[in-house]
């Protein structure tokens, strides 16, 4: 899981991903995605690029920051 999308956690997902790690969800301030498989981390950050957001990704759920808050509150 990467808390934040922009410079740091944008770029840690990208050297992470490259290297082999399983990203299967990015959190930002209004929402976030989740994919069981793996995110395409270069996919995603193309996304936010066009839409100025990570939800909507299509290869991903999207989860409103209510229930991230339910799921969150639970861990």
């Amino acid at each position: 899981m990467i808390q934040g999308f922009g410079n740091v956690g944008g770029m840690a997902s990208k050297l992470m991903s490259a290297i082999g790690f399983k990203i299967v969800c990015v959190v930002e301030y209004d929402g976030a995605v989740y994919n069981a498989n793996g995110l395409d981390i270069a996919a995603l950050q193309q996304h936010r690029r066009e839409t100025g957001s990570i939800t909507g990704f299509a290869a991903a759920k999207t989860w409103t920051r209510t229930k991230l808050s339910f799921w969150s509150a639970r861990c």
